[in-house]
């Protein structure tokens, strides 16, 4: 795939999630929020991000990263184990 000049991939966990760029077709490049909401694997997934497109030494911008955590309730939690232990049972009926 061809891309912008300043393009920048994002990969969370080595795999990608996306490749962004701030060019526009009418004034060059312009500053974009873009909020991603990713699930971790872990106590240290590994985000990354990667210039791509033409080597012409313009390349991509970043500002203001920031990663936060969030603990799902304990209510959503018990329904998770719930679904996955009825999951089970159902499957192993089956079997």
């Amino acid at each position: 795939t061809s891309w912008s000049t300043n393009a920048i991939e994002v990969l969370w966990a080595g795999q990608s999630v996306g490749v962004f760029s701030g060019n526009s077709s009418t004034a060059g490049n312009h500053w974009q929020h873009i909020a991603l909401q990713l699930q971790g694997f872990g106590p240290s997934t590994e985000l990354q991000f990667r210039a791509v497109g033409t080597s012409d030494s313009v390349g991509g911008s970043l500002d203001n990263v920031s990663v936060s955590t969030t603990v799902p309730e304990p209510g959503t939690l018990a329904s998770v184990v719930l679904g996955l232990g009825l999951l089970g049972f159902t499957l192993r009926r089956k079997a």
